[in-house]
């Protein structure tokens, strides 16, 4: 797994949208994307379902968010 495309998973999980996500990560909403599909692609399925609504969690979104969240405290304790 890459896990520099985890903060962008984690912010969307977070938000529920890739403009609310890109604002708070200082990107673009097509960078926050690209690394979705990226990580999407690395495991062979949907992370988010998307709609009109904004994105909402697919169960191997579910998941991985768990895992993502361990790695996250992790890097930030330095552990």
């Amino acid at each position: 797994m890459d896990w520099a495309r985890i903060p962008y998973f984690l912010e969307v999980a977070r938000s529920g949208s890739l403009r609310a996500a890109s604002d708070a990560l200082g990107g673009t909403h097509a960078t926050v994307d690209r690394n979705l599909k990226a990580l999407e692609s690395e495991y062979g399925v949907r992370l988010f379902d998307r709609s009109r609504n904004g994105l909402t969690l697919t169960a191997a979104g579910e998941t991985l968010l768990p895992i993502a969240e361990e790695v996250e405290r992790s890097i930030i304790s330095g552990a």
